[in-house]
């Protein structure tokens, strides 16, 4: 993932960005603490990671498993469309998972028209 992180940094095409080495919720976790907003992540948006590996993988193991070996980022709508449109051959694809709200750091989890919080329980190093 190297190569992607420095192709999104020198297009400058994103304004966070992390690995998701620790579980998607932790990772994201960091971000929001360090930018002081809060998270809404769409259940339906995380298919593509349910299913890349079998079995089907289960939502909890989709937030919470970590050593996922993908980059996790924040940027504007017309950011994304950029890295949609301009995503150079080799790199992977880009989705979006949900979007980034005024308040204080916290993720909810939308799903089935039901927003509920989420509750963290990513790897925690020297545990």
């Amino acid at each position: 993932l190297v190569a992607e992180a420095i192709w999104i940094g020198e297009n400058e095409l994103a304004h966070s960005m992390i690995d998701v080495s620790d579980g998607l919720l932790a990772d994201l976790q960091h971000i929001l603490e360090e930018s002081g907003v809060a998270a809404e992540i769409d259940a339906d948006s995380l298919k593509p990671l349910r299913s890349t590996a079998p079995p089907l993988l289960d939502l909890d193991s989709v937030l919470n498993g970590g050593e996922d070996y993908s980059l996790l980022l924040t940027l504007s709508p017309e950011q994304f469309a950029s890295v949609r449109a301009s995503r150079a051959p080799g790199l992977p694809s880009f989705f979006s998972i949900g979007r980034i709200l005024q308040g204080s750091p916290s993720i909810s989890l939308l799903e089935g028209g039901t927003r509920r919080n989420c509750r963290i329980k990513g790897f925690e190093h020297f545990r």
